[in-house]
């Protein structure tokens, strides 16, 4: 559905017209698919098209404004070249004048074209997020179940390091060790996994963010916004999960897959992970197995998986 709705950093002008003639096509034929299957709700579709004819005002105020100067430059060119021919002199500021006013077209067009491309690329991203951020994932999601680092006996971290908010990246990895099945076991699994960071690695913390377990729960590490030591070059820009156990020789299971979409759909709406993050597993920036052969199949089906 929609799967022309990508959303890159920067869009070209033409990129940004076809996605959005494309939503027009959508919203005029296939919405109502969408409304009776509770995607989308009506008084939503009208929000957006609110949200479009502020944003198109806006846009064509500017263009009359720019219109009126840009005429208004012309004007004056004209003038001051007129009055030093009455004169019999032509100066060097006169002749540039005369020349940008042949230019104010062209001028003019470009920024007609990015101002459009602006408000394409508004509507565009508008859309994937009321159609896959906020719609579908609180579907999918109630509260997620978090075990506090207070609930699982954490030590105190030797030192805290913060990031800026949100973060751009998600990096799935999986521990390698003991699967937990019950929050009791789980917890164990947590607490030494944390004793060998510090102990034997001298990390400050436990390196995730968060860990996963098979009971469904997502255990705090170091939690939101601070840097971990998960993945070289990357703690500083990204997010952290965990998943408790060696997912080369078995799947995982859906509760912890469920608890993953919840936890990024959880940092998402509470402004700690940005809608337009990627989505990677550690291999993917490292030479390792992790997260695992199964457990990474399944997160390349995930919608912001980085496809090489």
């Amino acid at each position: 559905m929609l799967d022309f709705l990508r959303t890159p950093e920067v869009w070209l002008y033409q990129e940004a017209k076809d996605a959005y003639s494309k939503i027009q096509l959508f919203m005029r034929y296939d919405y109502i698919e969408l409304i009776k299957n509770k995607t989308i709700e009506d008084h939503e579709l009208n929000k957006l098209k609110e949200r479009i004819k502020a944003r198109t005002t806006r846009v064509y105020n500017l263009s009359r404004i720019s219109t009126l100067v840009l005429i208004g430059i012309l004007a004056v060119s004209l003038i001051y070249v007129g009055f030093e021919r009455t004169c019999y002199r032509v100066s060097i500021v006169s002749v540039c004048l005369l020349l940008g006013a042949l230019l104010l077209p062209t001028i003019y067009l470009g920024f007609l074209q990015i101002t459009k491309s602006q408000l394409y690329a508004y509507v565009v991203i508008f859309m994937d997020r009321l159609l896959f951020v906020e719609q579908l994932e609180d579907e999918i999601c109630g509260d997620i179940s978090m075990v506090t680092r207070g609930e699982w006996r954490a030590r105190l971290p030797k030192s805290i390091e913060f990031m800026e908010k949100p973060v751009m990246n998600v990096l799935v990895h999986h521990t390698a060790g003991l699967h937990g099945e019950d929050t009791q076991m789980c917890s164990q699994i947590v607490r030494s996994i944390q004793n060998l960071h510090m102990d034997d690695n001298k990390w400050d913390d436990v390196g995730y963010n968060f860990l996963i377990g098979e009971d469904g729960c997502v255990y705090e590490g170091r939690g939101w916004n601070k840097v971990g030591a998960h993945t070289l070059g990357w703690n500083k820009n990204s997010v952290a999960f965990a998943f408790l156990g060696n997912y080369n020789d078995r799947r995982p299971k859906p509760l912890a897959l469920k608890a993953l979409r919840c936890a990024i759909s959880y940092g998402i709406k509470n402004g700690h992970i940005s809608p337009y993050y990627t989505l990677y597993g550690h291999r993917d920036k490292r030479p390792t197995d992790s997260p695992g052969n199964y457990l990474y199949a399944e997160i390349r089906n995930f919608k912001h998986y980085h496809h090489k």
